[in-house]
């Protein structure tokens, strides 16, 4: 593994990186409620954790930069709960393009957005292609369910369809990273509309191709959408060991992605102009 810090290189260090073989990754978290039984840094935690054991799993050869996390998202959907922090989507996006800007002048190519938070993907993917097009950039946006589900049981159907929100995966996954941070005495089955949009809707969903617009008391009275009962530290070292395994193959692909590939304004138009030649 070459991971390094993008907080701790010095001006020299950047002088000397490789474009085509650097990737800066850059987590993207949340401080917004989950809950009475988990932390408001939930997503973050994830975030940032799933990126550092992705980069041990790494092949020596990719220099690879872990970018401070973006700890603060759009949890605007949480804004009636006490202890959300959010920016809005406008201010988000603009927030993260100044941040990849700033990787394109530092003469980075490659960058990845690693979200850990449900509430922002939309955000993420315009991000990625108004990068693309104005810095001619490798822009990458990812998440721990782009790499599906592990193997595992004593989950029910219902669990993997509506625990969207610090249900049993969720609340396993801190009982492994963080056991100091969540208090079981509290956790609950937070079962809700989901459920109900699902048994009365053919084609309504909360989450999927069509979807309602919500907020979390929506869900819940807790905001909340799971069974958070059922979670355990060994539930949560499968799952995190899964999508740190996925998320390193995500930085494998993006380190062997030719830039070449990328192509510029002026490439393009010089292809037309050899093509109406011809």
């Amino acid at each position: 593994m070459a991971l390094k810090l993008w907080k701790d290189l010095s001006t020299l260090d950047f002088e000397n990186l490789d474009p085509h073989n650097t990737v800066a990754l850059l987590p993207l978290g949340a401080i917004e409620p989950h809950g009475p039984h988990l932390p408001m840094s939930t997503d973050s935690l994830i975030a940032e954790s799933l990126c550092q054991l992705a980069a041990e799993l790494v092949p020596d050869d990719i220099n690879l930069l872990l970018m401070p996390t973006s700890e603060i998202g759009k949890s605007t959907e949480h804004s009636c709960f006490e202890g959300t922090i959010t920016h809005t989507a406008h201010t988000l996006l603009d927030v993260w393009m100044e941040i990849g800007e700033s990787v394109a002048k530092a003469g980075i190519k490659k960058l990845i957005f690693f979200n850990a938070h449900g509430g922002q993907p939309q955000i993420m993917e315009i991000c990625c292609r108004e990068l693309r097009i104005k810095f001619d950039m490798l822009t990458v946006g990812a998440s721990g369910w782009s790499c599906g589900s592990p193997e595992a049981e004593g989950i029910p159907d219902d669990e993997r369809r509506h625990g969207i929100h610090a249900g049993q995966v969720e609340t396993s996954i801190v009982l492994h990273l963080r056991p100091d941070l969540v208090k079981m005495e509290h956790a609950q089955n937070f079962e809700g509309l989901l459920k109900d949009v699902e048994a009365r809707f053919e084609h309504l969903r909360i989450i999927g191709s069509t979807y309602v617009g919500w907020q979390a008391q929506d869900l819940h009275p807790c905001g909340c959408s799971g069974d958070a009962t059922l979670a355990t530290a060994e539930l949560g070292k499968i799952y995190t060991d899964h999508y740190a395994k996925g998320l390193a193959n995500i930085i494998k692909d993006v380190a062997e992605y030719p830039l070449e590939w990328i192509r510029s304004r002026a490439d393009w138009q010089g292809v037309q102009k050899v093509e109406r030649k011809a």
